[in-house]
């Protein structure tokens, strides 16, 4: 929808660097498309209702937010990022707490929330695929009990889905749709002990 006009990264920080938990910040991002802007209004209610600290240099080399951005600016050229990167040990009743203070305060805004994580890690492809059977049905059925206790086998950021599917709840978005299933091993057809995987899913009313 080139209406967006929002887009909330929820992502793991990988390095676990910096002060807190939760960090943001509202620096803006240079594309080959233009420069995708920060919502400040929106980094600085993040500050303030969840507790998120600034910190551009982790933002900048946190992959999981950067290979994002120009693919953002391409297809949403007139929305705005709110990046928002969670410790791994950001805690069960906060990742949802998270989830539900983001919904608040994007509501009524067009926006868009993304969880940017990894599934499976590290396994044969055809293991790899059984643990991805397990996260999806979690995922499906909402079972943030079991996903908060879920490690490398399943997904990297039990937190950054905790609180997407707490905010999807609270929008109302009910419905899920997996566009796209693969595994590094299929994508670079090179076969491999030692994979990662994705998933591609919709969430909507």
């Amino acid at each position: 929808n080139p209406d967006v006009e929002l887009v909330v990264v929820i992502a793991p920080n990988h390095k676990r660097l910096g002060k807190a938990k939760i960090h943001t910040g509202s620096w803006n991002w240079e594309t080959p498309f233009g420069i995708l802007y920060a919502d400040g209004e929106t980094v600085k209610q993040i500050e303030n209702e969840c507790g998120a600290a600034k910190n551009f240099k982790l933002l900048e080399e946190e992959h999981s937010v950067s290979s994002l951005v120009p693919y953002i600016k391409y297809f949403l050229p007139g929305s705005k990022i709110v990046p928002v990167l969670l410790h791994g040990d950001l805690g069960f009743e906060n990742s949802i707490s998270l989830g539900e203070k983001i919904e608040s305060i994007v509501e009524g805004k067009n926006y868009v929330i993304i969880a940017s994580v990894d599934f499976s890690h590290y396994l044969p492809v055809e293991k790899a695929d059984k643990m991805d059977e397990i996260t999806l049905e979690a995922i499906k059925t909402r079972d943030i009990t079991a996903i908060s206790h879920m490690g490398n086998d399943n997904l990297d950021s039990p937190p950054s889905i905790i609180a997407l599917l707490k905010a999807m709840d609270k929008a109302g978005a009910e419905n899920i749709a997996v566009l796209d299933h693969s595994n590094s091993a299929r994508i670079t057809g090179t076969g491999g002990s030692n994979t990662t995987s994705y998933f591609s899913i919709m969430f909507f009313e």
